[in-house]
């Protein structure tokens, strides 16, 4: 099955985020300086933050290290970041303002992250 029928298959309420909602979470900010609430799907946010909880815990980690706590998610989760090594490291670079990775693909968290959705 490839990567875009699983992904439809799940179906995904779009949730809005407060900074409140999350520490690493935080509102954008418009040209003059106010900020407003960004709005991802919820199960996009489900998978980012199981992601960075488990990389905030065990600090930065290579890339297949992190497809092997694949098992402890949900479904829907699994889903949403892909299956495989090079689905997950797309679904990290989609979300470049939180996480960072580097040459030797190890990924660990951007300090100050600043979600810009």
């Amino acid at each position: 099955t490839s990567p875009a029928s699983r992904q439809s298959s799940v179906s995904e309420t779009p949730r809005r985020i407060s900074p409140s909602d999350s520490p690493s979470t935080r509102a954008s900010t418009k040209d003059d300086g106010s900020s407003s609430p960004i709005s991802i799907p919820s199960n996009e946010y489900k998978a980012l933050m199981f992601i960075k909880s488990i990389v905030e815990k065990r600090g930065s980690m290579k890339l297949h290290n992190i497809t092997g706590h694949f098992s402890q998610a949900n479904e829907s989760v699994r889903n949403t970041i892909g299956w495989t090594k090079y689905e997950l490291e797309e679904f990290l670079k989609k979300h470049g303002q939180i996480f960072s990775i580097d040459n030797d693909e190890n990924v660990s968290i951007v300090k100050d992250a600043k979600p810009n959705y």
